[in-house]
């Protein structure tokens, strides 16, 4: 009886530990969750920083890049080109030669320094960022065409589908580079006949193909040293624009590098 009596009276002592525990056991809880939310949240803003970083960094890689072209281009354009002129001139002030091989070798030459002055000066447009911001993605695209067809090894199309919007300057700049990055490995590697290159303009997003019916990439050389670093640049472009970037490729049946821009990526 009296033990019955005693377990009476400890039942609010009980009743107030179960609580105590229960309530301890609750904050325990919830300090645990805050702190996995906290730690969750700080994960979060330490990937974005360091995103953010990346991006900034690679952004301030494209902007050197983009003035040692500048700088390549100018440099083309006063010296290497001024210089080629004046030898052409030099060469018209000469006298015909009294033999006829000899004013035959003469003209070959004169053609051949018109010939390399007129390649240089196209070449100092492709550099020139200037001149690219200036004319817009297609006219530029349609500049590299005509280059690679004066080389008579190539057959180039370009094909545009949808209706055009605008794309920002800088945005243009980063596809159209990666347009050059793309043809230099057709001609390095490819041993292609054709280049088409396809401007899709369409409702969610706007995609630029690059196409070639050359001998293909294998995943060895896609892996590659040597090849890993146009590669690279490309995907780091279309990171930088918020672009996604692909590659299909298969021996002897060509390649496709593919870059889509969401539209709302698309700020002018």
């Amino acid at each position: 009886m009296l033990a019955f009596q005693k377990l009476i009276y400890d039942i609010p002592a009980i009743i107030a530990g179960i609580i105590g525990s229960l309530v301890l056991s609750t904050f325990i809880i919830i300090f645990v969750v805050m702190f996995i939310k906290r730690r969750q949240h700080h994960l979060i803003e330490i990937k974005e920083l360091q995103h953010s970083y990346e991006q900034t960094l690679l952004s301030s890689q494209l902007e050197i890049q983009e003035q040692t072209l500048r700088h390549i281009s100018e440099e083309i354009h006063d010296n290497i080109g001024q210089v080629l002129s004046l030898a052409k001139l030099q060469l018209n002030t000469l006298p015909s030669p009294p033999k006829q091989e000899n004013q035959e070798g003469m003209n070959h030459t004169k053609k051949l320094l018109t010939q390399a002055i007129a390649d240089l000066r196209d070449l100092g447009k492709s550099l020139n960022t200037e001149r690219v911001d200036e004319v817009g993605l297609e006219e530029n695209i349609r500049h590299e065409l005509e280059r690679l067809e004066k080389t008579r090894v190539y057959k180039t199309q370009l094909h545009i589908n949808g209706r055009f919007y605008v794309i920002p300057i800088q945005v243009q700049t980063i596809l159209f580079r990666m347009v050059q990055e793309s043809i230099n490995n057709i001609i390095k590697h490819a041993d292609a006949t054709i280049v088409e290159i396809v401007m899709d303009y369409n409702q969610d997003k706007f995609c630029l193909t690059i196409n070639d019916d050359g001998i293909g990439i294998s995943d060895a050389v896609m892996n590659s040293k040597e090849n890993g670093i146009g590669l690279k640049n490309m995907r780091n472009r279309s990171g930088v624009i918020g672009a996604a970037f692909e590659i299909r490729s298969r021996i002897d049946g060509g390649t496709s590098v593919q870059v889509c821009l969401p539209k709302q990526n698309i700020r002018d």
